[in-house]
């Protein structure tokens, strides 16, 4: 099975490099790992604490963890990254000695990144699990810990061939899982594992304490109603353009913030198309339109205290953006229909405050409807608040168990 393995992690790494002649993204993949020894030998190491995340959103369920780690100890922090999107946006990350990407997982790379690093501790964030790296760690006595980890009976260490999975799961000194769904799962297959949450409500519950206030925005959403679209791909913004006219009509005193997952100039170009001279853009300081395009990175967290309603972007494709960022604000969810691998989500719909949509009927009716019905929203305001305050405490959890052994 691990040759198997082998072959695949190899044509993968091939299969990057042919589309690095076209892809933007795989361009940033194998130019961001260049030179990658060199730039561990020439940093000096003093048995750091390592994280490794897969891309931005697992970085983020990291990130309460890391900065207790630098508040309350000395030690040296190194991130690693899978993907150019959480690499590119966090490489300047300020609680991190080092930030890097993570080299293909081979022998020969695995021993030479753990054995130059010498960690004293390593964390894998939710969903990765790569042999050589785990292999490597084990053998050289590093405790290694899974954080904010997530399992689901569809996944390969649940499948009859899935045993050099399982295997794997051995290796970690604890698994800390979000849900006790997971820890059932691993049970299953006689894995031991301890229910600590989710560490994204540490995360954003820090977000909404320390949240600065944007003044541009918060004059745009003066005495008003405001939608935003958080993290929106091509559907949502289909959906609220389709419905816009129809839900101003009906409510005069309504505004819609836009916050695009991709904010290239050809993506706003195509939005404004959509809602037809309606829209200003942030960067421009437009800000006298009903609709405002958040045209830059890094606002949305602090953006969702000036909303009401949020429809978070990806849930068409069952890749729903970080719904809890809203929530925290008491911000009204609302996402695709396709949010079968977000517990988080089902949770909210099941408490009342989210709503899965299909269309632009399910989106006018739903939205009209706590739009007229003042106190059902402010009940669901209050609900979100709380569904976020009540689940904090898995870093502190985390942090005593791992760094009081």
């Amino acid at each position: 099975m691990k040759i198997l393995y082998d072959i695949a992690i190899r044509c993968y790494g091939f299969g990057i490099w042919l589309a690095a002649f076209f892809n933007p993204k795989a361009q940033k993949w194998i130019s961001g790992r260049k030179n990658w020894r060199a730039q561990l030998k020439s940093f000096e190491f003093k048995n750091p604490v390592w994280f490794h995340c897969a891309s931005l959103g697992e970085f983020e369920q990291a990130r309460p963890l890391i900065e207790k780690i630098k508040r309350e100890t000395n030690l040296q922090v190194v991130i690693t990254f899978f993907s150019p999107s959480g690499y590119e946006i966090r490489k300047n990350y300020p609680h991190a000695d080092m930030v890097m990407y993570l080299p293909l997982d081979t022998v020969e790379n695995a021993r030479f990144f753990v054995q130059t690093v010498s960690p004293a501790k390593a964390f894998f964030v939710k969903y990765e699990f790569w042999v050589h790296f785990f292999e490597e760690l084990k053998k050289n006595n590093i405790p290694l810990y899974l954080i904010s980890a997530v399992f689901r009976k569809d996944q390969v260490f649940f499948k009859w061939y899935g045993g050099l999975f399982r295997q794997l799961l051995q290796i970690p000194e604890k698994i800390y899982c979000q849900d006790e769904e997971s820890v059932r799962l691993l049970s299953s297959i006689q894995v031991k594992a301890i229910c600590a949450g989710d560490t994204r409500f540490d995360t954003v519950l820090d977000n909404y304490k320390n949240s600065k206030p944007i003044p541009e925005i918060e004059k745009f959403s003066k005495d008003c109603r405001v939608i935003i679209l958080g993290s929106s791909w091509q559907p949502e913004e289909d959906i609220a353009a389709k419905s816009w006219e129809k839900l101003k009509q009906k409510h005069a005193a309504l505004k819609l913030i836009i916050a695009p997952h991709d904010v290239s100039e050809t993506h706003i170009r195509e939005i404004e198309n959509k809602f037809k001279g309606f829209c200003g853009r942030y960067s421009r300081n437009q800000f006298d339109k009903d609709v405002l395009i958040i045209d830059c990175i890094g606002l949305l967290s602090a953006v969702y205290r000036y909303t009401h309603l949020a429809f978070i972007g990806g849930g068409f494709a069952n890749q729903l953006h970080n719904i809890l960022e809203a929530a925290v604000f008491g911000n009204v969810i609302l996402f695709g229909d396709n949010y079968d691998k977000f517990w988080e989500a089902k949770a909210l719909i099941k408490e009342g405050g989210a709503f899965s949509v299909c269309d632009e009927n399910d989106f006018f009716n739903i939205t009209d409807n706590l739009l007229e019905n003042t106190i059902l929203f402010e009940e669901l305001s209050t609900q979100n608040r709380l569904f976020v305050k009540h689940r904090t405490g898995a870093v502190d959890m985390i942090y005593k168990e791992v760094f009081s052994e």
